[in-house]
């Protein structure tokens, strides 16, 4: 088995809470289109950014987007998303397609700016087109449904952190949201049809 295929498997029970078929995002590759149109940048509330800035999302329409969530202290999983989105950034640059990077912390109670720049300079992802975002914890549940990524419970053990899809996000510049595909296994030419698209 794989490397890949082996973290694909390990992941399942994450996938499944995307309300998505996994088996069909990860052996199709295929995309997998929202419910329903959303503009995801008109979603309310603040955030803190790692930066030490408080911010809206509306701040970051008008840009191809391309977002995950993730645990600042995670030393297993979120660096190994942050590699594919770094990778999925490489391929669209070699297409011509910038985009802007948004990463969500799911635990909003024990992230902070700081360990969020702990984070993005240790992932070397402390550039000006990543933002890394913590909210407060039921806000994050809201945006993390407005996307159709699902939070699993909070654990009774602080040492483990909750479960959650594993997937990127796309969403062109007005907020819309294009399609979700696998973050350990990212289907990079949908990425870039879905993006090369003219917005509607």
């Amino acid at each position: 088995m794989s490397a890949s295929r082996f973290f694909l498997v390990l992941m399942f029970p994450l996938m499944t809470l995307s309300g998505l078929n996994p088996a069909a995002a990860t052996e199709s590759g295929a995309a997998q289109p929202p419910a329903k149109e959303k503009d995801v940048f008109s979603f309310a509330g603040s955030w803190k950014t790692a930066r030490n800035e408080e911010v809206q999302l509306s701040k970051y329409k008008g840009k191809k987007t391309i977002l995950a969530l993730f645990y600042s202290s995670c030393s297993t999983i979120c660096p190994m998303t942050a590699s594919s989105l770094k990778r999925v950034e490489s391929a669209l640059a070699k297409k011509k397609l910038e985009v802007q990077v948004l990463m969500v912390s799911i635990d909003a109670g024990d992230q902070n700016s700081k360990q969020m720049a702990e984070f993005a300079k240790k992932q070397k992802i402390d550039k000006p087109l990543w933002h890394l975002l913590a909210g407060k914890t039921e806000q994050t549940e809201q945006l993390a449904a407005l996307l159709g990524l699902g939070i699993g419970e909070k654990r009774s053990d602080p040492s483990l952190h909750q479960m959650h899809s594993e997937f990127i996000v796309v969403i062109d510049e007005k907020g819309k949201i294009l399609m979700k595909t696998p973050s350990l296994d990212p289907n990079i030419p949908e990425v870039e049809k879905a993006l090369a698209a003219k917005a509607d």
